[in-house]
């Protein structure tokens, strides 16, 4: 996965590695743009959202497991029974040139203890690779719900 490359929300991620409950990868942002505050506020805004549309479908699939609308496989049970969402991570940013950031994430100490006591993995490329492919679509979700007058309940 370290050679693959993700672009969404006008930005590409892509020299992904992991180890050491720590996962680095870099960021440019498309279409010849320069890094400027602006830009780095808006990239900071998008990696707090990581997570956000993973505990939606989370809560949609307890949600529609407890009224036995659906019964849950055990492969999608696995894939969201850790928290997801900003809270559980430290994320630092750093210029690299004029044009990249190194981005480092890594889980917060009480994530971080709380996986290791119930022996579950610490945090991997994948996790935060599947989390920035996801982004898009809460974002998506979350204009929606703008445009419609109901910030409220996001």
């Amino acid at each position: 996965m370290s050679s693959d490359v993700i672009e969404t929300e006008g930005y590409r991620f892509w020299n992904f590695k992991g180890g050491d409950n720590l996962v680095t990868f870099n960021v440019i942002p498309l279409f010849g743009r320069d890094l400027n505050k602006k830009e780095l506020d808006k990239l900071e805004a998008m990696l707090d959202d990581l997570g956000k549309w993973e505990n939606l479908v989370k809560s949609g699939q307890t949600l529609l497991s407890e009224l036995k609308m659906v019964t849950l496989q055990p492969a999608d049970a696995v894939n969201y029974e850790k928290p997801y969402g900003p809270d559980q991570y430290e994320t630092a940013i750093n210029q690299v040139d004029n044009k990249t950031l190194e981005v480092s994430i890594r889980l917060v100490n009480d994530e971080s203890c709380i996986r290791e006591e119930r022996k579950m993995e610490l945090l991997s490329v994948k996790e935060i690779w599947d989390q920035i492919s996801n982004l898009s679509k809460w974002r998506c979700m979350h204009k929606a719900i703008e445009d419609l007058h109901i910030k409220e309940v996001l």
